[in-house]
């Protein structure tokens, strides 16, 4: 069995780890991603090492922030038009 002192993911970062990998399992964008920084940046062999179990945490970190923000532009969209609807029904009851 392999010491895994020097893996790089410790702690609350499994989190946004695990969100990373799952999301971009099937997404071709992801492995893309990877591996023009792979390329880029990595002077080892491996495409699995270190550097990319980092890249993996910050995807996953990126996919957090940006489901989050599409959750609250789509949680303040439902909020107007129930706001404008429940207004235009009372404006109806007049007429």
């Amino acid at each position: 069995m392999e010491d895994d002192t020097n893996f790089p993911i410790k702690g609350w970062k499994w989190f946004f780890y695990t969100i990373g990998l799952t999301s971009g399992v099937v997404n071709p964008a992801f492995w893309v991603t990877l591996y023009i920084l792979h390329l880029k940046n990595d002077k080892e062999d491996n495409f699995i090492n270190n550097n990319f179990h980092a890249r993996v945490f910050k995807w996953g970190v990126f996919t957090f922030i940006i489901t989050l923000v599409l959750l609250l532009i789509f949680l303040i969209s439902i909020w107007v038009l129930v706001k404008n609807f429940s207004q235009l029904t009372n404006i109806n009851q007049f007429i």
